[in-house]
């Protein structure tokens, strides 16, 4: 359950800026309030997000996490390179939070 979870985020991706403090804040409150997910896991989630993702793509991230999740046609809008680092991200580090392995 929490794999598929990290995956519906994983997809997320709208309307970008600067990666902040404010962009790690919001994607931690999604993951806590609208997902459940513990501390914990969401720290690991945001980490690997921010360590995968470049600058604009994690500001798409946090964007939809502000959102409350809406992402409306998100996937159609991200370029290929964009495409890629978010598939990254979902094989790498969304897996290895939910498996607990970081």
């Amino acid at each position: 359950m929490k794999y598929l979870a990290l995956v519906a985020i994983s997809a997320l991706g709208l309307a970008g800026c600067d990666r902040t403090a404010q962009d790690r804040e919001a994607i931690m409150e999604f993951c806590q309030e609208e997902v459940g997910m513990e501390i914990a896991e969401c720290t690991c989630l945001t980490d690997a997000a921010e360590k995968t993702l470049d600058d604009e793509l994690f500001g798409k991230f946090a964007e939809v996490a502000r959102n409350g999740g809406d992402r409306n046609e998100s996937m159609e809008k991200l370029s290929e390179a964009e495409r890629v680092q978010l598939f990254g991200f979902i094989k790498e580090g969304a897996v290895s939070c939910a498996l607990g392995q970081e």
